[in-house]
Formats: C-alpha cells, structure tokens, sequence
C-alpha cells in the first residue's frame, strides 16, 4: 500500500509572519472531504490522510469493491460513505455533488484526484483510449469544479484541490496521454473560499 504523509495544502496558513516559515494546520475534524480516485493509489493515501486527521470521506471511484476496500481501511466509528462515479460523465458528477450534499449537509473539502493514464508510445498509442484519459483527467477536474463550487460558494467557504503531475510539465514520448492532460490543469491546483 502507498504510505504519504499528507497535509492539505491550501489548510496551510501562515503563523504570524510567512517570513518565520512557521506554520499552523487548521482543524479538519469533522470536515466533510470529496476524494474522487479515492479507491486506489495517492487517492486512497490521501482519503487515509484526512480521515486520520478527523475528516468525515465520501470517497469517490468507479469500483465498488476498491472503495469497499479503502472503506474497510478508514477509522471505526467515523461518519464514511463510498460513491460510484464517472468523473468523466458531467450528469453523473452534478448527482454526485447532490447526493454528498444530501447525505453529510454539506461539502467542505474537494480533492479532484481522479486520473488514468496508459504507458503506450505515441506511434502505438490508441486515441480512443486518449479521448477517454483526457476526459477523466481534464474534464473530470473541470467537472467537479462546476459540480461543487456552488455548495462551497453557497457556505461561504471551503477548498478544492486539483492534484496534477509533473509529468504536465516535463517534455518526452511516454507517457504521452497523462502528459498532455496534465498540462493542460496545472494551474488549477487550489482554490480556498472564505
């Protein structure tokens, strides 16, 4: 299993003065955290994280029996659900939004982590399978963005959080559709409300 040692960024304000370089963490007890590719990978690491940190999970993926497993690996007695979605299908990510809603009273946290990626070269590689990667990796951000930022901006407050990879940033022939996806939302990484 991936270990990480995870502090939310953008719940990293400054300890009276940035030039000090101290820094306080705020409270995530009880907050209600989206991770969408929760089921596996850095999204489960992170879904770990913050329910570690006293973070009430809807963990979000397109395997019931993957989240089940990252369910199974939460803290007992916590407030956790896990939810089957298409991050790619923009219906399916407005019910998504609705449904959290409706099930913890509100959203306070969005880690858009969801990704896929092939390691075929770009001679070999097949598009259909590329139109589906960006869809999952561009789109799917955007998707969650749209579906969740009303509730945030309708409570005056809450983050998102765009993980990306290096990988946007870096030229090469492999892997070449989470390159492209990835570049094209780097600088989508954050956005903290109130």
């Amino acid at each position: 299993m991936l270990r990480v040692n995870f502090v939310l960024a953008c719940e990293i304000v400054p300890h009276r003065h940035c030039i000090s370089g101290e820094f306080r963490v705020r409270q995530l007890k009880d907050k209600v955290a989206v991770v969408t590719g929760g089921s596996s990978g850095i999204g489960q690491a992170i879904a770990l994280a913050l329910a570690k940190s006293g973070c009430k999970l809807a963990v979000v993926g397109t395997s019931r029996k993957r989240i089940n497993g990252t369910l199974a690996l939460l803290a007992r007695g916590k407030r956790h659900k896990g939810y089957v979605c298409d991050v790619s299908d923009r219906t399916a990510v407005l019910a998504l939004a609705d449904a959290v809603e409706t099930d913890f009273g509100r959203v306070d946290i969005i880690v858009n982590n969801a990704g896929i990626t092939s390691s075929a070269p770009f001679a070999d590689f097949d598009m259909a399978l590329f139109d589906l990667i960006i869809m999952t990796n561009f789109f799917g951000v955007v998707n969650c963005c749209h579906a969740f930022l009303p509730k945030l901006q309708s409570q005056g407050r809450g983050h998102i959080v765009n993980m990306s990879s290096m990988l946007g940033f870096v030229g090469g022939t492999q892997p070449v559709g989470l390159r492209g996806d990835k570049a094209r939302h780097t600088r989508l990484h954050g956005v903290a409300l109130g």
